[in-house]
């Protein structure tokens, strides 16, 4: 989608923070862990470049150049409408007997890894589209190409005309708009949306709404003309969200949609259009719409003349005021009981002075300096370049507490009252810091934990108090750190645990109490840590597990308790590794299995409790390793087997368990191997998206040896194999 207009409007920062940035296309966040965009944006149905699993997502952005974003996720979750189509269908190609046109159910729901904490979008109910008033224009916003031709950095948007299907088929053609399409855009072309920025969302325009009234995204960019050209069809079209509410629905958590806000204005069903008649739009609404003038004017049967905007403003104004409301504190964990009654909300005017008596900050706190390189929210305010003493008194934050760059602060005692963090708690950068004292009594994190680049750190003794992170606990790039010790009350890391490139570290003591991680576990780069030991404890990675270059590992002892990893399972460039003893309760690998550049592994014995990979298998690199046993237990690969550059490897023993390859069988470069055994029980490959590509089998044996015998090899059900020959050249297409 491109924001096309002589001069599009820089969307002001947070205006629309449920604004989804994908680099491909954009979406909408409608629920904590749930974003729309459109179908033909994602996988199977978007090719190479489409949103899949493991996708990031980038929430509440401004400037995507400098990744200034609220938030930062990764999909794990992908669901395309089952109806969609790119191409026109007839009765007799459908499921349910009904033709089908181009981009007909162009939407799609993609599930976030953890919940984000921007606030949400509103969606059109299924008696919703665009509200009218005395103009019937909405908006879109992108960051797609703008009139230059080039990509935008920033948020921009533009205010657009919804049309009729009829004047738009007068554009596209006739019976070309389908029921779950909405066209907007200006007769002569000259403000539209265009390619770059698919799935974004268009929304009613609030101009004639009480203050405060949210917008209500009511479609989702779909399809509409080259954008190069020089006269280009006037008219965009939209996935209508009403026409799939049901859809998007029964994707939801529970499987139902959060109610409408009551302020919102009263919607109409089709869009309006001076040229169409009376009964294509009054067939559609009833007298509570009235109050809307376009409405009025097209309905005069219906609606009679008295209807006007402002009669709307004043109608909805008596109707807000007398809405029941709730206290602010109801339901939430923070009350005067723990966090007092002097409140405080941080602007970009607060100084240190003001927070004097404060004891509860509404939204988040910062101190220190801002750092470019870790700018992630749109308002940046620092209250003082230290931790000032005038902050003593604050028990409670409801948003992050961030302490970066700061000037001269060793320790962080003027928060020693400091007792909960809603968000995200972040300290890094932070040059003079050696210990984190002050921060004894914090018992819970909701967000993040974050002690990052902290260059005297040697403690993290004041953190003992805290067992719960909502979050990720990041301990990265530490470098005076030698032990995690402070962190041993932690039980659950709801999100990422990372610890990396911590120079001094040599024990992961300190972990000792964390049973669950949500996300992926990772330990990178810590070039003095000898042991896995106080990782014990944990049963379930909800994600990734990857150990990669630890220089000095010698031993995965430590991980003995874990017995499923929901992502991939990745070990490479751990240059000492020897034996992958520490691996052996795992028996479910949801990702990938890869067992990469360790120079001195000679034995994959420990993987011999693994039933499951659902993603690919990759042996590479093992410079010592002469043997695949070890894998012998593995019956299925979900994609790739690949054996490739291990230097050592004899024999492919090890392989025989497996009797399904999902995608393709590659063994390369592996220049002591001489035989293919282990290989006779596949019986199936099913690699390749084309028929030439399915055909590829590629092999590294000895060049000693002409022939290898092989028992029949089928190749995704279309060609059996009775020997392969030619094995003196290292890749080979076999003959059909």
């Amino acid at each position: 989608m491109l924001i096309m207009s002589p001069e599009p409007n820089v969307v002001k920062r947070g205006a629309y923070p449920w604004i989804v940035h994908m680099k491909v296309c954009s979406g909408t966040l409608i629920a904590p862990t749930v974003i729309l965009t459109a179908a033909h944006c994602v996988s199977p149905h978007g090719g190479a470049n489409s949103i899949r699993p493991g996708h990031a997502a980038h929430i509440g952005c401004n400037d995507v150049v400098n990744q200034v974003c609220q938030e930062s996720g990764r999909i794990t979750g992908v669901y395309a409408h089952e109806k969609y189509t790119n191409q026109e269908l007839y009765s007799s190609e459908t499921d349910d007997g009904k033709p089908r046109r181009n981009f007909e159910y162009n939407v799609a729901v993609l599930i976030l890894e953890k919940p984000s904490r921007v606030p949400v979008a509103k969606l059109a109910t299924r008696d919703d589209d665009p509200a009218y008033c005395a103009t019937s224009r909405s908006t879109v916003a992108g960051w797609g190409r703008d009139n230059t031709g080039r990509p935008s950095g920033v948020l921009l948007e533009v205010d657009l005309p919804v049309t009729s299907h009829e004047r738009c088929e007068k554009v596209w053609g006739k019976d070309r708009i389908g029921p779950t399409m909405i066209c907007a855009g200006f007769d002569d072309g000259g403000c539209d949306t265009c390619r770059g920025d698919s799935g974004g969302p268009i929304f009613t325009s609030t101009q004639c709404a009480p203050p405060g009234t949210p917008p209500r995204v009511f479609g989702i960019g779909s399809w509409g003309a080259p954008c190069d050209k020089a006269k280009r069809k006037p008219y965009g079209v939209y996935t209508s969200v009403a026409s799939v509410r049901d859809w998007i629905a029964s994707k939801m958590p529970g499987g139902e949609l959060a109610d409408p806000d009551e302020r919102v204005l009263p919607y109409v069903v089709r869009s309006v259009d001076p040229t169409a008649s009376d009964n294509e739009i009054c067939a559609y609404v009833d007298a509570s719409a009235c109050s809307v003038q376009s409405i009025a004017d097209q309905c005069p049967k219906l609606c009679g003349k008295s209807s006007s905007c402002e009669l709307v403003r004043r109608n909805l104004k008596a109707a807000t005021t007398t809405t029941a409301t709730t206290d602010d504190d109801e339901g939430l964990v923070f009350d005067e009981k723990r966090c007092g009654t002097v409140k405080k909300i941080v602007t970009s005017d607060t100084k240190a002075e003001d927070l004097v008596g404060v004891t509860w900050v509404v939204g988040d706190l910062r101190f220190g300096r801002e750092d470019t390189s870790w700018s992630i929210d749109d308002d940046w305010h620092f209250v003082d370049e230290d931790v000032p003493v005038q902050a003593s008194g604050i028990r409670c934050v409801e948003g992050d507490l961030s302490i970066s760059n700061t000037m001269s602060t060793v320790d962080l005692s003027p928060l020693a009252n400091l007792a909960v963090i809603g968000g995200n708690l972040r300290i890094y950068n932070n040059a003079q810091l050696t210990t984190l004292t002050g921060l004894d009594g914090i018992t819970t994190v909701g967000g993040d934990l974050w002690i990052i680049k902290n260059a005297q750190l040697t403690t993290l003794t004041a953190l003992d108090g805290i067992t719960t992170i909502g979050g990720d606990l990041y301990i990265w790039s530490n470098d005076q750190l030698t032990t995690l010790t402070g962190l041993d009350g932690i039980t659950t890391v709801g999100g990422y645990l990372r610890i990396s490139y911590n120079d001094q570290l040599t024990t992961l003591t300190g972990l000792d109490g964390i049973t669950t991680v949500g996300g992926d576990l990772d330990i990178w780069s810590n070039d003095q840590l000898t042991t896995l030991t106080g990782l014990d404890g944990i049963t379930t990675v909800g994600g990734d597990l990857e150990i990669t270059s630890n220089a000095q590992l010698t031993t995965l002892t430590g991980l003995d308790g874990i017995t499923t990893v929901g992502g991939y399972l990745r070990i490479s460039y751990n240059d000492q590794l020897t034996t992958l003893t520490g691996l052996d309760g795992i028996t479910t690998v949801g990702g990938d299995l890869r067992i990469v550049d360790n120079d001195q592994l000679t034995t994959l014995k420990a993987l011999d409790g693994i039933t499951t990979v659902g993603g690919n298998l990759e042996i590479t690199s093992n410079a010592q390793l002469t043997t695949l046993a070890g894998l012998d237990s593995i019956p299925t690969v979900g994609g790739n087997v690949e054996i490739y550059r291990n230097a050592k490897l004899t024999t492919l023993t090890g392989l025989d368990g497996i009797t399904t390859v999902g995608g393709d069988l590659t063994i390369s470069n592996n220049p002591q191997l001489t035989d293919l055994a282990g290989l006779d029980s596949i019986p199936t490959v099913g690699g390749g998206s084309t028929k030439d590509e399915r055909f590829v089998f590629s092999v590294a044996v000895g060049k000693q040896s002409p022939k290898v015998k092989l028992a029949t090899l089928k190749l995704d059900g279309e060609e059996t194999v009775e020997q392969l020959t030619r094995l003196d050249t290292w890749k080979f297409a076999v003959d059909r």
